[in-house]
């Protein structure tokens, strides 16, 4: 085993020193990621390095690069996908985003948005969350399993 897994083990044993249900608690090891590839496939799946059409949706599932993302679009029309593209940029902006929770908003209001101040990304989850509304299957995310 090498140095940083040593450390990582020693580091875990004294945060864990405590027994459960009488017995130590078991030894296991973190490994830092062995290349760049591997820590985007840790965090977002093949969606961090590749925009093929074809890549596989192997993220997390609650997130458009895993199951989340994998669903068809169906019965709405490209109106309300703009619409939902222009709530998704009103709920990213920290000053208008209350023009779509107030149901006041107007599309070229779009024109009034800082975008210096508006995270592209939150833009895309917004609209993909405004669309699910749409579809009626808000939220859509794999049910949670209980663990015992």
């Amino acid at each position: 085993m090498n140095k940083k897994a040593n450390t990582v083990i020693k580091t875990i044993k004294n945060l864990f020193s405590c027994k459960r249900n009488n017995s130590p608690v078991e030894q296991f090891v973190i490994l830092p990621p062995q290349s760049l590839q591997e820590m985007f496939d840790d965090c977002m799946g093949s969606s961090a390095y590749s925009n093929d059409r074809n890549r596989p949706y192997d993220g997390k599932p609650h997130t458009d690069y895993g199951l989340r993302g994998k669903t068809e679009i169906k019965g709405i029309t490209f109106r309300d996908l703009r619409d939902s593209f222009i709530k998704g940029c009103f709920l990213a902006s920290p000053n208008l985003h209350d023009r779509v929770t107030d149901g006041n908003w107007l599309p070229d209001d779009v024109y009034k948005i800082d975008w210096a101040e508006v995270d592209p990304i939150a833009v895309a989850q917004n609209m993909s969350v405004e669309v699910e509304k749409l579809m009626g299957i808000y939220p859509n995310v794999p049910k949670l399993k209980e663990i015992r």
